[in-house]
């Protein structure tokens, strides 16, 4: 004769309830499917289609938190002002060479301070790069692009100068 476990009884009245759910299929289900680790991604995945990129629900910033405070773009010259690719002399993208500019910014640096460390950096990068060598002279430049009563409004100065070229 079979001796009966403790759990027994318990598991009988579960198998009972599990009996009444699959007596209303649909609530069954609908309790399976959202009971699954997969629910959440569905949801997700629905929302982003019905939402698309609208405001405030975009994950790109300058949808999702608009201001109106002026666009700054740092980007670097010769001596002569004429724009260099920097990527080239360097392996740094210009967005790269804006966030090394805001970083040390935003850790209390003064403008000229900052751009010139921006600058030795650069010529540091530069420096192992064969037949890719910056011009003797080169600047760090700022150009920043408001809207002013209405109107777009462009300004560029120079942030730092390097005359000392990378020995190689």
């Amino acid at each position: 004769m079979r001796q009966q476990n403790k759990s027994e009884p318990a598991k009988l009245i579960l198998r009972q309830f599990i009996m009444q759910l699959k007596a209303s299929p649909r609530i069954f289900r609908l309790k399976q499917f959202t009971g699954h680790a997969v629910f959440p991604l569905v949801v997700y995945v629905m929302l982003t289609q019905v939402l698309r990129e609208n405001y405030p629900f975009s994950h790109y910033p300058m949808y999702s938190k608009p201001n109106s405070e002026s666009l700054d773009i740092q980007f670097i010259t010769d001596g002569d002002g004429k724009p260099i690719p920097v990527v080239w002399h360097t392996g740094i993208t210009p967005s790269k060479v804006s966030k090394l500019m805001g970083n040390r910014l935003k850790a209390g640096w003064s403008d000229r301070d900052a751009a010139l460390d921006v600058l030795v950096f650069l010529r540091k990068q530069n420096a192992g790069r064969r037949g890719r060598l910056l011009p003797d002279k080169i600047k760090l430049m700022e150009t920043s692009i408001a809207i002013q009563s209405g109107k777009v409004v462009e300004s560029q100065r120079v942030l730092a100068e390097d005359s000392n070229p990378a020995k190689p």
